[in-house]
C-alpha cells in the first residue's frame, strides 16, 4: 500500500487567487505544508517587498497531511508559481 505524506484538493478559483498575490512578489519558492494548511513567507529577489500567504485547512475540499515525525512537523516543496498558473489556466 502506498504511503502518502500530503493529499489535498482545492478549487481552481482559491488556488488561482493565492497565486496571483505570490506572482506580485516573486515568480517560484518554497511552500510549507503543516497540519494547519499551506503557507508561505518570501520576499521579492530585491528584497523589497514581502508576501505573506496561508491557505487553511478550510480552504480546501480535502486536506490529509502525515507530518514528519522529526520537528519542525513540516514539509518543504518547491514551486515555480507561474508555470502552475499555466497549468491551472489549461484545467
Amino acid at each position: 500500500m502506498e504511503s502518502k505524506i500530503f493529499h489535498a484538493k482545492i478549487g481552481r478559483h482559491a488556488l488561482l487567487e493565492a497565486l496571483n498575490a505570490i506572482l506580485a512578489v516573486t515568480d517560484s519558492g518554497r511552500v510549507n505544508i503543516a497540519p494547519d494548511g499551506v503557507f508561505l513567507s518570501m520576499t521579492d529577489p530585491a528584497n523589497v517587498a514581502f508576501v505573506h500567504t496561508q491557505l487553511k485547512i478550510t480552504a480546501f475540499d480535502d486536506y490529509n497531511f502525515s507530518p514528519p515525525e522529526d520537528p519542525p512537523h513540516v514539509a518543504q516543496i518547491g514551486l515555480d508559481f507561474e508555470r502552475l498558473v499555466v497549468v491551472l489556466s489549461i484545467a
